[in-house]
């Protein structure tokens, strides 16, 4: 009697966990369907303000050829190098004025740029095909002897529908890529 007692009980402390964790908002979630060519992409971005949303990593798993993403929660980080990335990833917002230029707000901070989203899928070396949202702009973080240069950070688009975009970033963290969910 005692053992259907404890089979019992465990039992459904089981169900009870497995259904509260069902309720609660996931950490991880698949990545966006990729974008079929660059005009794609082209037409998703123009006279679109994105903000970054959420910034995560790569997960350990791969179903049909689509990445599970970590999505970092910053709030509850505690490693500072790691909560830092996050942060200033956060706070990057990108306005499309047209065809080719960009207003890059960065950290409160707005630079006029030019963007291009290239029809390349990947480059030698690379083992994914992807096509990137390239960003060129003066960015006073890389100055050599005192003057600001222009830059170009490239975007892999991980995948997009009608209302987000999620890029690779060029961040690295702890040998991990960095991903951004951007929508308006």
């Amino acid at each position: 009697m005692k053992i259907k007692n404890a089979l019992l009980y465990l039992s459904f402390a089981a169900i009870s966990f497995a259904v509260t964790s069902c309720n609660s908002e996931p950490k991880t979630e698949s990545a966006l369907p990729a974008s079929a060519n660059a005009k794609v992409v082209q037409d998703f971005v123009k006279g679109k303000k994105l903000a970054v949303k959420k910034v995560g990593f790569y997960g350990m798993l791969t179903v049909n050829n689509v990445k599970e993403v970590k999505w970092l929660d910053v709030a509850a980080e505690k490693e500072s190098m790691m909560k830092e990335a996050a942060e200033k990833e956060l706070a990057l917002s990108i306005q499309f004025v047209n065809d080719t230029a960009i207003k890059v707000i960065k950290e409160g901070k707005t630079y006029d740029g030019t963007y291009a989203v290239s029809d390349k899928q990947n480059n030698e070396g690379e083992k994914e095909p992807t096509f990137k949202l390239n960003l060129t702009y003066v960015d006073p973080e890389f100055s050599f002897g005192g003057e600001p240069s222009k830059v170009t950070y490239s975007y892999p688009v991980i995948g997009l529908d009608e209302k987000k975009i999620m890029l690779e970033t060029p961040r690295t963290v702890n040998r991990q890529k960095m991903i951004a969910l951007m929508s308006e």
